[in-house]
């Protein structure tokens, strides 16, 4: 059998049917004739997974589909071509015990990136991603592998940068008296959302705090893929119990100003984003624009920054200028 066909959207299991590729292909191509379009805007790009293991258990096989999704739109860097269900398996292993050596040799840091105001061409706030260094090459440990799959892995990269990186400021702070740390620009750090579910989470932050006399309003949490917040629910908690210690805060619910006035209030002071695959769709939409513009100003007039963040190119960056965006967060160093 094979599992399934991966596309950009999701993942599917068949394991027989008769499902007719180049029949589908056919119809694809008919549709796009009729809406006078070029056939690669409907085409479906594929990739085939020969379950080689049938006596996988079910948590394992959901954690190779979601890797194998994450290999397949390029979230996770693999130089191979996606092959044997085992083979998958074998290369999270691998890329676990990466991160998880990285972490034991402290080869780990936070690589600092700014928010920069485009009218006024200055830097607002700075973003602190953790990355590790895993063969001579720093890169997000989320290139590696889908990290709220491995909480306990999320869990301890989190909490060794968040350490390294309050004992820097520390010691930034004690060795520059009477100058006001980071210019006064507020420092967010990239939670993985798996984090938040961690019961000792709060107790923890509290405690690398204290160990390193800070305070809770000298950092910031982006947090990206939340679930909706009126679902609410154990991420919304502790994102609440942050926001209640003094925490600023940074999530992509874009679309959530509508539908939850609660949380712009939250948000007030921090920033939010919206999601690249959420500006695509609703600029294909006939008034898409000038639905992104109404809600970048909902959020503007709340006290809340709107971010445009890892834009792919200039058509998005210039989309994003169009609708009123201010704000951009500055691109990745090359190759992380």
């Amino acid at each position: 059998g094979q599992l399934g066909k991966l596309d950009e959207a999701s993942y599917g299991l068949l394991s027989g049917g008769d499902f007719n590729e180049a029949a589908f292909e056919k119809e694809l191509a008919a549709a796009a004739e009729k809406l006078h379009i070029s056939p690669e805007a409907l085409g479906m790009r594929t990739a085939n997974i020969k379950i080689d293991d049938r006596e996988i258990d079910p948590d394992t096989l959901k954690m190779a589909l979601s890797h194998s999704r994450s290999i397949f739109l390029g979230e996770i860097d693999s130089d191979e071509e996606l092959g044997d269900l085992s083979d998958v398996i074998s290369g999270i292993q691998h890329n676990c015990n990466l991160v998880k050596d990285a972490l034991k040799n402290f080869k780990f840091m936070v690589i600092p990136r700014q928010i920069i105001d485009a009218k006024q061409s200055v830097s607002r706030a700075v973003l602190l991603q953790g990355k590790v260094n895993v063969d001579g090459r720093v890169t997000l440990p989320g290139k590696l592998i889908v990290m709220y799959d491995h909480p306990d892995i999320a869990y301890a990269h989190d909490m060794a940068q968040l350490d390294e990186m309050l004992r820097v400021i520390k010691f930034a702070i004690k060795n520059n008296p009477g100058v006001q740390y980071n210019d006064g620009k507020l420092d967010y750090y990239e939670l993985c959302r798996s984090t938040l579910l961690n019961d000792n989470f709060i107790k923890d932050l509290a405690a690398l705090l204290q160990k390193y006399e800070q305070t809770t309003s000298m950092l910031g949490f982006r947090v990206l893929e939340m679930p909706p917040s009126k679902k609410g629910g154990v991420h919304w908690d502790t994102i609440r119990k942050l926001e209640g210690l003094g925490h600023s805060l940074w999530i992509d619910r874009f679309g959530d100003a509508v539908i939850d006035e609660s949380l712009m209030k939250m948000l007030e002071g921090g920033y939010v984003e919206m999601p690249l695959q959420v500006m695509k769709k609703l600029a294909e939409h006939f008034d898409g624009k000038d639905m992104m513009a109404q809600l970048v100003g909902t959020w503007s007039s709340k006290g809340v920054g709107v971010v445009a963040a890892d834009l792919p190119d200039i058509k998005m960056k210039q989309l994003a200028h169009d609708i009123g965006i201010k704000l951009n967060l500055e691109d990745a160093p090359e190759g992380s």
